[in-house]
């Protein structure tokens, strides 16, 4: 199937036989699906309906409905989208800032970003080179202050006084990329967009290496979390400089953080930590009590050491990010564990202390070892009524286990 919409076929989509094909029930394997479309329609009308339904129910994950219900795009473009929670929280921001300013989208997609940031009553002028996104983008934003233009984003004249959002093509290659220099737009036009503009804000992979902006002039950036998964690395510039501001504290250019995100898509919740913000020291506690795990988000930003402040926690190790703590911490940017037991990190003691709480379904966690944790985890299997987990490090050249419950 291509990966792509024609107009041809987004004509027929919206059209009244289009829209009711779309309302009707599909079988769920694709081959008979195809076939059952194929008695009414065209082979391309056909493949174009199959898409976008195969799109609308892989949505759901990632937007509300009746939007997911509406959406138009390909799963390409669905799997580049920014979910609707980290999409609605960022317009947000952006509007408390800037009031009803107008924006420059660049590489908008099937316009996630976009449409989130019409519906906080910003003006959006949304940009992409492929015609099959700006296809999606302007009916997925039918009704809002949008506009749209196809063309390499390298060739359009920004205004020095402009607010940019861009969202650069990771995949540009067919595969996907982490370094700057790989991005489409590349490395260059990134950073002249973030010299030459009144402001702006900018998603990048979360595994591309907050290093690579320390020269970048100017620049706050944060990796952020939805889900216990680290989805990206924002950064921000100019009159968005504040995006990430704590009690109006935006911290200091070049100084990272981490958000984590939570609560309803239409109306997110975030959590805020600097990295820089109250350092702990990093001394071992004795004892048993809780395990705080940080989010990806927290370990990705370097933000341990802050989290370790906030929860009253400090490290297991100076070289591990699992902390531990008398309590558990009460924040979104870390799941506790309480700590029932501790052993050497051998088979043998594990099993034997694991018995000993009646586990049954065990979770291993190593740390600094290098397991085999689908095997080790079948093998650790017991026939008790406790769902338990390992996590499994080395501390000072020897093996260490602690058993925790959730």
């Amino acid at each position: 199937m291509k990966p792509m919409l024609t107009e041809a076929q987004f004509e027929f989509l919206l059209s009244s036989q289009g829209q009711s094909a779309l309302a009707g029930e599909v079988l769920a394997d694709p081959l008979a699906a195809v076939k059952q479309l194929r008695k009414t329609l065209s082979a391309e009308q056909a493949a174009a309906v199959l898409t976008t339904k195969q799109v609308r129910s892989k949505a759901k994950s990632k937007f509300p409905e009746p939007l997911a219900g509406e959406l138009y795009g390909t799963d390409t473009l669905l799997q580049q989208a920014s979910s609707w929670r980290m999409a609605r929280w960022a317009a947000t921001r952006m509007k408390q800032l800037l009031g009803p300013a107008p924006v420059e989208d660049l590489c908008c997609g099937l316009g996630a970003d976009a449409l989130a940031m019409a519906r906080e009553g910003l003006s959006v002028h949304c940009i992409d080179l492929s015609d099959t996104a700006l296809r999606c983008a302007a009916a997925n934003g039918a009704g809002e202050e949008m506009t749209f233009q196809q063309g390499r984003a390298e060739d359009i004249t920004i205004a020095s006084d402009a607010i940019v959002h861009i969202d650069p093509d990771r995949r540009a290659t067919g595969k996907r990329v982490v370094k700057l220099a790989d991005y489409s737009p590349g490395e260059g036009f990134l950073r002249h967009v973030v010299g030459h503009t009144a402001g702006g804000c900018m998603k990048l992979s979360p595994a591309t290496d907050s290093g690579a902006l320390d020269d970048w002039p100017d620049v706050r950036w944060a990796y952020i979390s939805e889900g216990r998964t680290c989805r990206q690395l924002l950064i921000c510039w100019g009159v968005l400089a504040d995006m990430f501001a704590i009690d109006g504290d935006s911290g200091e250019p070049g100084e990272g953080c981490a958000i984590v995100l939570s609560g309803e898509m239409e109306s997110p919740l975030a959590e805020i930590l600097h990295a820089t913000r109250g350092r702990q020291p990093r001394v071992p506690l004795d004892g048993l009590g809780y395990l705080i795990e940080p989010d990806p988000a927290v370990h990705a930003a370097s933000a341990v050491d802050a989290l370790a402040a906030k929860c009253n926690a400090a490290r297991i190790h100076p070289k591990l990010d699992w902390l531990i703590a008398a309590a558990p911490a009460k924040t979104t940017m870390a799941r506790n564990w309480q700590i029932i037991d501790e052993c050497k990190g051998k088979l043998k003691d594990v099993q034997a202390t694991l018995a000993k709480h009646n586990a049954g379904t065990v979770l291993v966690k190593p740390r600094g070892v290098r397991l085999d944790t689908d095997r080790l985890q079948k093998k650790l299997a017991g026939k008790g009524d406790q769902t338990l987990a390992v996590f499994w490090t080395q501390i000072d050249y020897k093996q260490r286990a602690y058993i925790c419950r959730q």
